[in-house]
C-alpha cells in the first residue's frame, strides 16, 4: 500500500542528495551552466528516489496481495468444494502410475476450485494473468506422463501429495519470484540512468577543474 509519509521522506532524501551532489560536484561546472545544472540534478535525484520508492512499494503491495488472495482461494475451496479430492486428501503422485485419466482428473479438480475474479474482488485482467500462469505451471508439471513424479514434485507436500495447499504454495512462490524480478529490472534501469548521469557529471566536473 502507498505510504504518503514514506513517499515524503523519499522525496526529501532525493532532494537532499541532489543538493549535496550540487555542492560537491556541479559547483565545478562553468558559471553560465551551473544554475540550470543545479536544477536538473535536484529534479533527477528527486525523480529517481520517488520512482524507486514507487517500484518497491508496488512490489510489497503485490506480494501482500498474492498471499492474501492465495489464502482467500484456499478458504473458498474448502468452503465451497469440501468433497474435491485436492481439498480432502490430495492426489498421491506415487499412486498415479502414469494413468492419463487420473492426470486429467487432477487438472479438472484444479479448475473446479478456481473462483472467479468477481469472487475475489480483483480486476479481471489481473485475475486472468495470474490464473494463466498458475494453470500453465500445473499443466506443465503434470502433463508429461512418464515424468509425473519428478516434474510435479515442486507442487506436492511432504507426503508427495498434490493438494490445494501445495499447489497454491508453489503458485505463490512463482508469482512472488516474477514480481521480484520485474521490480529489480525496473529498479536497475532507473538506477542505471542515475549512474550514467553521475559518471558524466563527475567527468565533466573533473575536466572543468583541470581547465
Amino acid at each position: 500500500m502507498f505510504n504518503i509519509g514514506l513517499a515524503v521522506i523519499a522525496a526529501v532524501a532525493g532532494i537532499g542528495i541532489g543538493i549535496l551532489y550540487n555542492i560537491l560536484v556541479i559547483k565545478n561546472y562553468p558559471e553560465n551552466q551551473r544554475k540550470s545544472s543545479y536544477v536538473v540534478t535536484v529534479i533527477l535525484f528527486l525523480f529517481i528516489s520517488l520512482v524507486l520508492f514507487g517500484i518497491f512499494s508496488v512490489n510489497k503491495g503485490a506480494i501482500k496481495a498474492i498471499n492474501e488472495y492465495a489464502a482467500k482461494i484456499e478458504q473458498s475451496a474448502k468452503t465451497n468444494f469440501p468433497d474435491n479430492v485436492l481439498v480432502k486428501d490430495g492426489f498421491n503422485l506415487d499412486e498415479l502410475n502414469n494413468d492419463v485419466s487420473k492426470l486429467n482428473t487432477v487438472v479438472d479438480n484444479v479448475k473446479e476450485l478456481l473462483p472467479s475474479h468477481a469472487d475475489l474482488g480483483i480486476d479481471k485482467t489481473l485475475y486472468d494473468f495470474a490464473v494463466s500462469i498458475a494453470m500453465k505451471e500445473v499443466q506443465k508439471n503434470i502433463s508429461i506422463v512418464n515424468k509425473t513424479v519428478n516434474a510435479a514434485s515442486s507442487f506436492t507436500d511432504e507426503n508427495n501429495s498434490l493438494t490445494i495447499s501445495s499447489i497454491l504454495n508453489h503458485v505463490q512462490k512463482s508469482l512472488t519470484k516474477l514480481v521480484n524480478i520485474i521490480s529489480l529490472v525496473l529498479a536497475a534501469i532507473f538506477a542505471l540512468i542515475l549512474l550514467i548521469y553521475v559518471i558524466k557529471s563527475l567527468l565533466r566536473a573533473k575536466r572543468e577543474k583541470q581547465a
